[in-house]
């Protein structure tokens, strides 16, 4: 795992910020690769300290001049250059009322980078009273609240701190770090805990890293598990790939059990399963609505297929189905039903395309078909269309 972490100023000895920064810099030093992203210069011996002790690649941003608009527009540009040069897993934001922290935040999350922010006490009470009118809430109108509630996570260094955040109803999504040892640089506690919030961020937020050649595995897993016979189907696991966000996407499309089934068809190794409540994630309010699509309970429109022409009825019911959930809401195991559907399941397809003509589904079909062909290799002549 790669982390940037952002602090403006890295050399204020006695701050609370920086002493935390330092305790999760040398405590994940063995387990993750650590990049330091600063406005303020650090001195050469300290920077050559930082990576030949812990590992760690420290970059420069300097701050805008406030004297120079010019330097608010190249900003931007520059912390973009250091994510690209980076590329970093996770970036975790330390510090609050920092316009430089939120083009940060921005600019890793415009890549799709899960971010984490971190206030060190700037949002509790006292710190929002001071110049509260004058500075504090312009800043909140224009960047410090968006950081806050756009970012995957918020880290609180103890439970005074989570209750000051969630009490502003700025994020629900808070976890909470052990206190810091001001005498003890490693601190075992603090890199468990912080481990295990980067760990849930990054699961919840899997979707931004699952490659095209994973999503395309997994479809490819469960169309050998549904397919009977099918010789030319032959599924290899590509080189770097992670069966982690591939288990996590299968259980997410309700199709872990056909995943499985179909690497024991095609004889390919994969590591052990794990069990879905074992892996802490966030909860998704986007997710899909997982269960078979024939038990979808929906209100459609009356066929005028006669009962006798069972699998017509079928299709048209499965189609019509699909309809009201959208094909973007869909799940893989919904979609091996559809496959099934054109692939196994013998139905005249002039009754059932005059019937879907007439429900005004010809369109929907079409794109249902050109999906199938594409992603799960649907073989040409089972089109209705």
């Amino acid at each position: 795992m790669r982390v940037l972490h952002y602090i403006r100023d890295f050399t204020v000895a006695g701050s609370d910020a920086v002493l935390a920064v330092k305790a999760m810099l040398a405590s994940t030093s063995k387990v993750v690769e650590n990049h330091l992203l600063t406005a303020t210069p650090l001195a050469v011996d300290y920077v050559e300290m930082l990576r030949e002790q812990y590992g760690i690649e420290v970059h420069v941003v300097p701050r805008p001049v406030h004297r120079n608009p010019f330097s608010y527009l190249t900003i931007g540009g520059k912390v973009k250059h250091v994510l690209k040069q980076v590329q970093p897993d996770l970036v975790h934001v330390h510090g609050s009322w920092d316009y430089l922290a939120s083009v940060v935040e921005r600019k890793a999350r415009k890549r799709h980078l899960v971010t984490i922010v971190s206030p060190h006490g700037g949002l509790s009470s006292a710190s929002l009273n001071t110049a509260f009118w004058k500075s504090k809430l312009p800043r909140i109108l224009l960047y410090q609240m968006w950081m806050v509630r756009n970012s995957t996570s918020v880290i609180a260094m103890g439970n005074a701190e989570s209750d000051d955040i969630k009490n502003l109803r700025l994020k629900k999504r808070v976890e909470v770090m052990p206190q810091v040892q001001k005498d003890n640089p490693v601190q075992e506690p603090l890199a468990d805990a912080l481990m295990a919030a980067y760990r849930k961020a990054l699961d919840s937020s899997y979707l931004n890293y699952l490659t095209k050649e994973e999503r395309q595995l997994v479809r490819d897993m469960v169309r050998a598990a549904v397919t009977k016979d099918e010789p030319d189907l032959q599924v290899t696991v590509p080189h770097g790939v992670s069966f982690r966000r591939m288990y996590l996407y299968a259980y997410d499309e309700d199709a872990m059990p056909l995943f499985v089934e179909g690497a024991q068809k095609q004889q390919v190794q994969i590591p052990p399963v794990f069990k879905e409540d074992a892996v802490p994630r966030y909860v998704n309010k986007k997710a899909k609505k997982r269960g078979q699509l024939k038990d979808v309970e929906t209100q459609l429109k009356k066929s005028r297929i006669p009962a006798e022409y069972v699998n017509e009825n079928i299709a048209v019911t499965l189609l019509g189905k699909a309809s009201k959930i959208g094909r973007k809401r869909l799940t893989l195991r919904q979609w091996t039903e559809i496959y099934d559907l054109f692939r196994n399941i013998d139905f005249d397809e002039e009754i059932v395309a005059r019937e879907l003509k007439r429900q005004r589904l010809k369109n929907f079909t079409k794109k249902i078909q050109k999906t199938l062909g594409k992603y799960y290799k649907l073989p040409a002549g089972f089109d209705i269309f």
